[in-house]
């Protein structure tokens, strides 16, 4: 048996109190280090992986692999790393919107509760309306009509339209109460104003149950949140991919629980992922109600035995604050108070200002069309050989497709190979270094990469060499060989695409969702959220180098902030997979499926040309891959895929179809156009048989075709006068040319 002091001192303890404050220290604790403590990388898709023996797609099953042991989402994605990430943006949202609520609940609670007659039964009209409508109807409502593409402004609308309804009605019924005592009474007869008795009074009363309140407005403000994102309503709205011909989905980007909650149900036969994400949104629920309750109850016990002041305002300190300071604050407090009133609400008025205007989309004016060059006047600079991704170079391509030399490098290649104005080739092996070769393929110099380098390097005006690593990083080196500095990233996101390079030498790679952008110096610029998406694209410059173009995201290439372009209809393209991007003529174009129009930014928004298309019903089943515009205005749109014939169409400036190609090849990727309008592209096939082939725009047939190994594919390739460059995964750089 224990002793009696030990069951008395059990029996007093306020348990939910200490169960709720402590569940919510851990969640406290999991939104500041959870993305520190991510097992992995919560945007990593894995679609096949062996479980017994056997290859499994995803979702994985809880408990049966050690590396992601609360199983995957249906993307192979890892549920624990994604809570970790989740619980932060959830928790803020959450606690933002209960704020709201809170206030609105506290202002409409003291004016119901103080007001008398006509007002008092008017407003007490307008909170019992708000009360008997269902706060997640009104939600929807509200965030319908502000729009979901507005983020944390359209929740915060939504919920608080009614949702300040139970906090007023709590403080209303106070302050009712609280007018008729006699302390009211007393400092009206001694000629206290309605405005002091509030402040001084009434508030000071109700303060105790402020917290009580705020984490009441948390618990219920996260059961709706939980309710809208299981109805699919969550902050970013999500993106649409496809999974078959004529089937897509919705899907979720960067984590958070309303977005995981829309989507971790893919049937009832696997309800896991639900399980364990619905745990997470309960233990949330759970936590602030038990620690609304326990603040409640002691709130109750304070009441029944008497208040007791805190240890600080004992002894003589406590009576100075008394006498003292208490009565100076209040006077100035009624002197001043509407001042300071007004004074925190420009405040906050100014501050909410700046944070949108530092969220919202920025519209700049675009510069005047120019044609595209290169910057240092090297001859293949980054991936599509230009910072504007136009992969039209002005240079005559090889006209036969012999082998000129063969270098092999160690570890493979991810990305092609890019050349100097000096003639310089560099390629980025996977073994980790970069490497100079002269023209005739010796080599000039060699250095070690402190990663692994992903995609293919870029040159700066001044012929630096950029180099894009895998843990996020970049390194630049000097056309000697030497190395300029190494930026080391804050945040744990992989590089998933090579550099381009502005003609003032700022670079900018992508980061799994985001892009990153570095000075020439190997200082950070800025580091946006582009796509909540996982992304293996390279930015693209506009032709002013205003814009910074990554699928259909244009963001200021300044500061990284999205770019309103009014007059470009995007909700009405959800489902086309359209993309921005620059032709070598110097403008700035859209393409939606298979249509591309030109657009110009002005000072009244975004006029656009009229729509240039061609007739693919019947022909193909998915938007092209890659698009262009040549300098003389011909478009052309490259389809290819793993299950679709590669097709190559090119159109003029009226729409006429110019010509319409099916190489035999599938899996093709496009390597350049040169002044002519050929097009040099290599065929995977399979990755059984690597195929190049230069195929001119008047002509079904190529003017040439070469098979280059087996069991090999393309990784990037380079086109300069008379010569096609080729990098193989397998880490073969070809030469092929008019001969030895």
């Amino acid at each position: 048996m224990s002793a009696p002091w030990i069951r008395r001192a059990i029996s007093r303890m306020n348990w939910p109190l200490l169960l709720g404050g402590a569940l919510v220290l851990l969640l406290a604790a999991l939104a500041i280090k959870g993305p520190a403590w991510a097992p992995q990388d919560p945007m990593q898709e894995n679609y096949a992986l062996s479980i017994d023996g056997r290859i499994v797609r995803p979702p994985y099953p809880a408990f049966r692999l050690p590396e992601f042991p609360l199983g995957t989402d249906q993307f192979g994605r890892d549920l624990i790393s994604r809570i970790l990430w989740g619980i932060r943006p959830t928790l803020s949202m959450v606690a933002v919107v209960a704020a709201v609520r809170l206030l609105a609940g506290i202002l409409m609670g003291l004016l119901i509760g103080w007001s008398s007659g006509r007002v008092q039964r008017w407003l007490d009209n307008v909170l019992s309306f708000a009360l008997a409508i269902p706060v997640l109807i009104v939600a929807l409502m509200g965030i319908t009509a502000v729009g979901i593409q507005k983020g944390l402004p359209a929740f915060i609308v939504g919920l608080a339209l009614t949702g300040w309804a139970e906090s007023a009605r709590l403080v209303s019924d106070q302050t009712r109460i609280l007018r008729r005592q006699t302390f009211v009474e007393a400092a009206r007869a001694l000629g206290a104003s309605d405005r002091r008795i509030l402040l001084v009074h009434i508030l000071t009363h109700i303060n105790p149950l402020l917290w009580m309140l705020m984490a009441f407005e948390i618990s219920s403000t996260m059961v709706v949140v939980a309710e809208l994102g299981f109805l699919g309503y969550y902050i970013g709205g999500g993106s649409w991919i496809e999974i078959s011909d004529f089937a897509v989905v919705n899907t979720t980007g960067l984590p958070e629980l309303g977005q995981m909650l829309a989507t971790v149900l893919i049937n009832l036969v696997n309800p896991m992922p639900m399980i364990v994400v619905g745990g997470v949104v309960f233990l949330i629920i759970f936590g602030f109600n038990m620690l609304g309750e326990g603040l409640r109850l002691r709130l109750q016990r304070q009441v029944e035995i008497g208040w007791s002041r805190p240890w600080w305002q004992r002894g003589a300190f406590g009576d100075w604050l008394d006498v003292t300071v208490k009565p100076l604050f209040q006077g100035w407090l009624e002197v001043y108070g509407g001042r300071l009133a007004w004074i925190g609400l420009i405040i906050v008025l100014v501050s909410g200002w700046l944070v949108y205007n530092d969220l919202r989309p920025q519209n700049r004016a675009n510069s005047a069309p120019a044609l595209i060059s290169v910057p240092g006047g090297h001859g293949w600079a980054s991936e599509r050989h230009d910072a504007q991704g136009t992969r039209w170079t002005d240079v005559q391509g090889p006209d036969t497709a012999l082998i000129q030399w063969v270098f092999n490098a160690p570890g493979g290649f991810d990305g092609g190979p890019v050349v100097s104005a000096d003639g310089t080739i560099y390629v980025a092996s996977l073994a980790g270094r970069l490497i100079a070769l002269n023209p005739d393929a010796s080599i000039r110099w060699d250095a070690e990469l402190i990663d692994m380098p992903v995609g293919t390097p870029a040159l700066g005006p001044q012929g630096q060499i950029y180099v894009a690593l895998n843990g996020g990083g970049l390194s630049a080196f000097t056309p000697e060989g030497q190395k300029e500095w190494d930026f080391i990233p804050h945040t744990a996101r992989n590089s998933t695409s090579g550099p381009v390079v502005s003609s003032n030498g700022v670079i900018y790679y992508t980061r799994v969702e985001r892009i990153q952008a570095v000075l020439p110096d190997g200082q950070e610029l800025w580091y946006k959220l582009a796509r909540d998406d996982y992304l293996e694209v390279q930015p693209s410059l506009s032709a002013g180098e205003s814009f910074l173009f990554l699928l259909d995201v244009a963001l200021s290439a300044e500061n990284g902030f999205p770019v309103a372009l009014e007059g470009l209809p995007m909700e009405n393209f959800q489902f086309t997979l359209p993309a921005f991007f620059t032709g070598a003529d110097g403008r700035s174009y859209f393409r939606t499926s298979h249509t591309v129009f030109g657009w110009r930014s002005t000072a009244e928004g975004v006029e656009t040309d009229l729509p240039v298309t061609w007739d693919y019903q019947g022909q193909v089943l998915v938007p092209p891959v890659e698009q262009g515009v040549t300098p003389d205005g011909l478009y052309w749109l490259f389809y290819a895929g793993d299950f679709f014939d590669t097709r190559i169409v090119w159109l003029d400036q009226h729409g006429r179809l110019l010509n319409n190609i099916r190489p035999a090849d599938r899996q093709s990727k496009l390597a350049a156009i040169d002044r002519r309008n050929t097009m040099y592209f290599c065929s995977n096939n399979y990755n059984l048989q690597l195929n190049c082939v230069a195929q001119p725009l008047d002509s079904a047939q190529p003017d040439w075709s070469v098979s280059l190994g087996e069991n090999d594919s393309i990784a990037g390739a380079a086109l300069l006068e008379g010569r096609l460059l080729v990098t193989t995964t397998n880490g073969i750089l070809y030469a092929l040319g008019e001969g030895r």
